[in-house]
């Protein structure tokens, strides 16, 4: 027959359970911590690495504000305020402004009268 363990075995037993246990949580710990800082130094590592390509294009979109700042006060130099366009003609002023058919007309009636008058006055010019 086989003789039942004793109080004191179990005890023992159960002392080096615990023991053994605790050195394998132990050993867990530090791998999981240790994996833990990896991964920490893996994320760090891909912010800065973010981080940079942020700046970078920040840079360029500095660059191209500087560039716009430049081409807006070339533009402001050469623009008309409304100081200046006060000083221009309105939609009145061309709408009373004299076209080119009306000058074309005028000019014509203009030369049939000199023409005549010459035929007139001026003795054997028609003839001529």
């Amino acid at each position: 027959m086989k003789e039942q363990p004793t109080n004191l075995d179990i005890i023992e037993l159960i002392k080096s359970t615990k023991t053994e246990l605790s050195q394998v949580i132990q050993s867990t710990r530090k791998e999981t911590f240790d994996e833990v800082r990896t991964t920490n130094s893996e994320i760090l590592e891909a912010i800065q690495s973010f981080a940079s390509s942020v700046d970078e294009r920040f840079d360029r979109v500095d660059q191209r504000f500087e560039r716009l700042e430049g081409r807006v006060t070339n533009i402001d130099s050469v623009m008309a305020t409304k100081a200046d366009l006060a000083g221009m003609a309105t939609k009145a002023d061309l709408a009373r402004m004299v076209t080119k058919d009306y000058l074309d007309d005028k000019l014509a009636n203009l030369h049939s009268d000199i023409v005549r008058f010459v035929k007139r006055r001026v003795p054997g010019w028609s003839e001529a």
